[in-house]
């Protein structure tokens, strides 16, 4: 029997900008999935997938893992990748802590977690971030990889292109949900469409993302919890500038920004959650 865990993430800064090849930075939430990977007692020629949390169970012949049918679930794409070492039946279990309504980096972290324990499983070798972006691509279309280098790593991620630091600054949010939530997919289609009328003045709303994430990184190096906020805030109005805010997220943002350092949208926006920066730099989350 093997069991891996991964945790769920929240973006802090990088948002669409990092799919024009700017840094981003993504931290870890407390809540964690679980994959677990064992033998098969009945169903010996099948794979069978018990999805705990919502009491669902899906019983495959190794031919059912590649049914087009399947194309937009995380955990077939994943088993796809390690179809060559199919040779007998196998069980898989998922437990989630994360909540999928909020985002939080659900399907990042299922990604990580069953593939790492499908490749001791299988004793095999595969590049695990490598392997879950591509499965993130193929299913989402454009996607930067944080969320997936943060649930693998555990750690706060800076990350440019190729390049990835790990940073152990530690910062506490409040976390609000907007009560609303449009696909990260959908949000990047629309943001490419309304570019398309003014490239000039979205490449400059990209660059001023990027150098935000470069500055929150010495910031969080520095401990310095004022900056990070007032970056927080400037990030919020790069969102705006994009047209991915509206007037809940813009109120929750307000609302935070009494309490908190400082406040943004977390995600690609037209809905999501508002993080803000609190004021204690020691204890949990708050998720409201």
């Amino acid at each position: 029997m093997i069991i891996r865990t991964a945790p769920g993430s929240l973006m802090i800064s990088g948002e669409h900008a990092v799919l024009r090849g700017f840094p981003g930075i993504c931290r870890p939430i407390k809540k964690i999935l679980t994959a677990r990977v064992r033998e098969a007692y009945e169903h010996r020629d099948k794979i069978t997938i018990f999805y705990r949390n919502i009491s669902k169970t899906l019983v495959l012949s190794f031919k059912d893992v590649f049914d087009p049918s399947y194309n937009q679930s995380f955990s077939i794409a994943i088993l796809r990748k390690f179809s060559a070492f199919f040779k007998s039946g196998f069980c898989i279990d998922i437990f989630s802590d994360i909540n999928p309504t909020y985002g939080f980096g659900s399907s990042a972290a299922l990604s990580v977690a069953l593939s790492m324990a499908l490749q001791e499983y299988f004793e095999s070798k595969f590049n695990i971030c490598q392997l879950c972006l591509d499965v993130s691509r193929s299913i989402q279309g454009a996607a930067s990889g944080g969320d997936i280098l943060t649930s693998y790593y555990k750690k706060i991620v800076y990350y440019d292109n190729n390049r990835v630091e790990l940073l152990n600054s530690r910062l506490v949010l409040e976390i609000f949900y907007s009560g609303s939530k449009m696909k990260t997919a959908d949000v990047i289609k629309y943001v490419q469409e309304k570019e398309k009328n003014d490239p000039e003045k979205y490449k400059e709303i990209y660059q001023r993302i990027g150098h935000i994430s470069h500055q929150m990184k010495q910031a969080m190096l520095n401990l310095d919890y004022e900056k990070i906020g007032q970056l927080f805030n400037d990030h919020h109005q790069c969102h705006k500038d994009l047209g991915v805010s509206n007037d809940a997220l813009d109120t929750l943002a307000h609302q935070l920004r009494q309490r908190c350092y400082g406040a943004k949208i977390s995600g690609s926006g037209l809905g999501d959650c508002v993080i803000g920066l609190m004021k204690r730099t020691s204890g949990h989350d708050l998720v409201v």
